[in-house]
């Protein structure tokens, strides 16, 4: 091969080399910046997003809550929290079990506790009637 050629190839190369290095630095740099502009731009996307529904979830806890305030201070549901009480007393299906609920323990359950404990049951049967 001649000098000539020797030369022209050694030029190109010397040209090319580092144009192909330079050209492979700024594409990684590029390729490094852009990422991190999308990883940021999503990050900034999920944020705002987050922050509106924290916002609306307040918003809705608030809304509930002052309803709450509200339907509590109406004289209609402190009369009728206040009637419950009683009611609930004389409701005649609580008596009822509580009468069923009492002769089943006086009558099959004690039978079957004394056979097997052998001991005065009188005083735990007045705490069950105490209960009331």
């Amino acid at each position: 091969m001649q000098l000539k050629n020797r030369l022209s190839i050694v030029a190109v190369l010397l040209a090319v080399i580092p144009l192909l290095i330079s050209c492979f630095v700024i594409g990684v740099l590029a390729y490094q910046e852009g990422k991190a502009a999308v990883t940021k731009e999503i990050e900034n996307n999920l944020v705002s997003r987050r922050n509106a529904m924290q916002a609306q979830v307040e918003h809705y806890v608030q809304t509930i809550s002052d309803q709450l305030v509200t339907l509590a201070g109406s004289t209609m549901v402190v009369d009728a929290s206040r009637a419950f009480s009683g009611a609930f007393a004389s409701y005649p299906h609580v008596r009822e079990a509580e009468l069923s609920l009492s002769r089943f323990y006086e009558t099959q359950f004690l039978d079957q506790y004394r056979q097997k404990n052998r001991v005065t049951v009188s005083a735990r049967v007045a705490c069950l009637r105490d209960l009331k």
